[in-house]
């Protein structure tokens, strides 16, 4: 929507200044901001940190196999896994990035509870080499249905403004923003204003989820798999 690119202040293709996504991750995500810088243990391969030195060792993916639906990504992680150095036992499907942060998927403790497990520990544990993944194919999706991770605030702020124009219908005559729809309609209110509002409270589309991902995690390595968009699209369409 127009409303929507109008709040673009850099190009998706231009990276933006550390400063600026550490500002983004503080007010889209701040249960993964409060994590930040992360200590690293560089034994390990994966990355992997410890909150002092006596609490559990917490991980995250070492590398995503990212790409558009109906890719391969599942079938490549199945392959992937097979290797001695890839541990199996995660959750490496969670669409934790793409998910609002009040959905299933969780918070950020949820998401690196998802790589630290026992099972997932022990192996890192007995070869440090080993690489976590996850193979959430829509994590890298220049989407914005597909980044409610960090665009869950425009959500919140076009609801708060449409249940403002609910709870305060227009006078009869009177001008108003949330004038009633046309004759025959679902009897709703306009909100065409909402969307600037909505807009403005959620993060800039130049801020998306590969800034979020790569500003958590500098190395991280993405396998990016690809497929011929009108074979790609049928294919979805009827599965």
């Amino acid at each position: 929507r127009p409303a929507i690119a109008t709040h673009m202040t850099h190009s998706p293709h231009t990276p933006l200044p550390l400063s600026t996504r550490l500002a983004e991750v503080r007010a889209a995500a701040p249960d993964v901001f409060a994590e930040l810088p992360l200590p690293l243990q560089p034994s390990l391969a994966s990355p992997c940190w410890r909150r002092n030195e006596t609490s559990r060792l917490r991980c995250l993916p070492a590398f995503f196999v990212a790409g558009a639906l109906q890719s391969g990504t599942a079938d490549l992680w199945r392959r992937l896994k097979a290797h001695s150095l890839i541990p199996s036992r995660h959750d490496a499907l969670s669409h934790w990035w793409t998910n609002h942060p009040r959905s299933r998927a969780g918070n950020f403790e949820t998401y690196t509870s998802r790589f630290s497990g026992d099972a997932t520990l022990a192996a890192l544990d007995a070869a440090p080499d080993s690489l976590l993944g996850d193979a959430s194919p829509a994590s890298f999706t220049f989407m914005f249905a597909e980044s409610l991770r960090l665009h869950y605030r425009y959500l919140d702020a076009f609801d708060a403004c449409y249940r403002e124009c609910k709870a305060n219908p227009p006078q009869r005559g009177a001008p108003s923003a949330c004038a009633n729809r046309k004759k025959g309609s679902d009897g709703g209110y306009r909100a065409d204003h909402c969307y600037g509002r909505a807009t403005a409270a959620t993060s800039p589309l130049s801020f998306n989820l590969p800034a979020f991902a790569t500003t958590l995690l500098p190395a991280l390595r993405v396998v990016v798999m690809l497929r011929e968009p009108a074979e790609r699209l049928w294919i979805a369409f009827h599965s």
